[in-house]
């Protein structure tokens, strides 16, 4: 997933660190909203996560490397201690509008004129 997939339109300085919660969500006293740490998360759990229809919008935040590309929990991590920390980006992202509801049964259809 790259991090055009999860734009950041209004991006948040507020540091993770000073957040209260757990490695996976924490509240920013800020907003007064949830903050979910996608790179906590593995590939799978983040997908399913962002696909879920939501009324509003969600704070996240994220890990990503030089090219852009967000890491998650499985996500095997570069053994080389010269290679740069990536800086987290964080902010609000767009809601996912809930999908449409099944079309309704319009009952029984009528046959056709002269069948019947």
């Amino acid at each position: 997933m790259h991090r055009d997939d999860v734009p950041i339109p209004e991006p948040c300085e507020r540091p993770w660190e000073t957040m209260i919660g757990d490695d996976v969500r924490r509240h920013c006293d800020a907003c007064d909203h949830s903050v979910v740490m996608l790179s906590a998360l593995t590939r799978d759990e983040a997908t399913e996560w962002l696909a879920r229809p939501c009324a509003g919008h969600r704070c996240v935040r994220y890990e990503s490397d030089a090219a852009g590309w967000l890491r998650f929990a499985d996500t095997p991590r570069p053994e080389d201690p010269q290679r740069p920390v990536p800086r987290p980006i964080a902010g609000r992202i767009a809601p996912r509008p809930a999908p449409p509801p099944p079309p309704r049964d319009p009952g029984p259809v009528p046959d056709p004129p002269g069948r019947g």
